[in-house]
């Protein structure tokens, strides 16, 4: 559930992390948070490392044969572990299809 649509509906986790966002977004609009020392969910290199796999045949790969992929391309150091990196595949998969919905058609 979006934050905002969450919230107009009265769910109260929805509503405490919008306002831990608009909290957020305050103190760095008036200097009070330096963003690169935040820490965040996203983690936009494994992401693009799935996104261009996932053109290339990731999704018929195997959660073992997935991780030991992402352990020779991706240069975070750690190792991946095959039920994470393959849970991991599905929410990119998945957030990757809620973007090409919001794309404007030609």
């Amino acid at each position: 559930m979006e934050l905002a649509a969450g919230d107009t509906a009265g769910d109260e986790k929805s509503s405490r992390q919008l306002l831990s966002v608009q909290r957020d977004y305050k103190n760095w609009r008036y200097g009070k948070l330096d963003v690169n020392k935040m820490h965040f969910k996203f983690d936009s290199h494994h992401i693009l490392i799935m996104q261009t796999g996932l053109e290339l045949g990731f999704t018929d790969l195997l959660p073992t044969q997935l991780a030991d992929c992402y352990d020779e391309v991706c240069n975070c150091g750690e190792t991946h572990d095959p039920e994470n990196i393959a849970k991991f595949r599905i929410r990119v998969i998945k957030m990757l299809n809620r973007l090409m919905k919001t794309m404007p058609t030609k």
